[in-house]
């Protein structure tokens, strides 16, 4: 019963959601013709210059509120995941191992991004957190790009080489060189002799 009641709570807070996008379009003026992604702009980005470029694309204002549109329509449950599916739409994992928020080491820096406000609104359309902030939003955005190397099977081989390493290991230590390993009557009856 509780289950039945729980899906049906989660239907029409779905169809609450797809309601109020349609009729922010609608106030907006928003047309169909306008809800999809602006010509020049293919996703998921791949490369730096592919970042670049949709950078470049975002100065003309037209283009952003488009893209903020698209992007907004992607939806999610929970402020953590509709961030999430937002970027795994515009950027490829191999594209986020290259950035990291404030651009350390050799990465480029994310939050300098014009992306970044774009996504800050296209998250603030989705009627369930359009009280978020900029700070939760951008919180959510750190850990995703953190976490970019451990995406497409990033960990699983980092673990088989820690796994391989620690096998190896034990091999080397219990090799007759280690004195370690000797016994005091061991070591104390070769010194006897």
């Amino acid at each position: 019963m509780l289950e039945e009641v729980k899906m049906f709570q989660a239907e029409n807070r779905a169809m609450l959601i797809s309601i109020c996008r349609k009729l922010d379009n609608y106030v907006q003026g928003n047309t169909a013709s306008t809800s999809g992604l602006p010509e020049e702009v293919v996703l998921p980005l791949k490369l730096v210059k592919d970042m670049r470029d949709l950078e470049t694309t975002l100065n003309n204002f037209e283009k952003e509120k488009q893209l903020v549109t698209y992007l907004s329509n992607i939806g999610g449950d929970s402020l953590k995941s509709i961030v999430r599916r937002i970027l795994t739409c515009v950027i490829s994992n191999d594209l986020a191992r290259q950035y990291n928020w404030v651009g350390k080491g050799t990465k480029e820096a994310f939050c300098k991004l014009r992306l970044v406000t774009v996504i800050h609104r296209a998250v603030r359309r989705n009627p369930s957190v359009q009280s978020a902030t900029n700070a939760e939003i951008d919180e959510v955005m750190k850990v995703w790009l953190r976490y970019s190397k451990d995406r497409d099977g990033g960990r699983a081989a980092r673990r088989a080489a820690a796994a391989a390493a620690a096998v190896a290991e034990p091999a080397a230590s219990q090799s007759p060189s280690n004195l370690d390993e000797l016994s005091t009557e061991e070591y104390s009856s070769s010194d006897r002799e």
